[in-house]
């Protein structure tokens, strides 16, 4: 089983590296490589802003809740080993990609909009979120073998 779980995260922290990349490509390199426009209208700031907002608070507390839940019943509900392994690899790569989501949209509209600090601070959430939800060795063995 120590073997599968050394495959299993690999598997996983590619997809984590992958999504982590993306998200610092869009901090350092967003400046250079997105369409400059004409400073935004006061209105449509303030939807940018609260989209990104309001991407933070719905993506990172119904992903994990989502994760959690599916993860609890994967664990007491499906006997059959490599279905656990399967679905266990689908349920944390989505994991990831909903704590990804909102940074992606802060980091793109963090270069819209001049001198926008909500959202730097919603992109900074957003990475933080996935930052903690790497997947380790620990947690994989924790899922597995207890």
């Amino acid at each position: 089983m120590e073997k599968e779980i050394k495959t299993i995260q690999k598997t996983l922290l590619k997809f984590y590296y992958l999504l982590y990349a993306t998200l610092m490509l869009i901090l350092i390199a967003g400046g250079f490589l997105l369409p400059k426009f004409d400073p935004l209208q006061a209105v449509t700031v303030q939807i940018l802003n609260t989209i990104s907002i309001a991407l933070v608070l719905v993506c990172i507390p119904l992903g994990l809740k989502y994760f959690s839940d599916k993860t609890k019943k994967l664990k007491n509900e499906v006997p059959d080993k490599q279905t656990r392994i399967v679905s266990y690899v689908r349920y944390a790569k989505q994991l990831m990609f909903v704590l990804g989501l909102p940074g992606i949209f802060a980091g793109v509209s963090y270069y819209l909009i001049p001198e926008d600090k909500t959202s730097l601070f919603c992109f900074l959430m957003s990475f933080v979120a996935l930052v903690l939800s790497k997947p380790t060795e620990v947690k994989l063995q924790k899922f597995f073998i207890e």
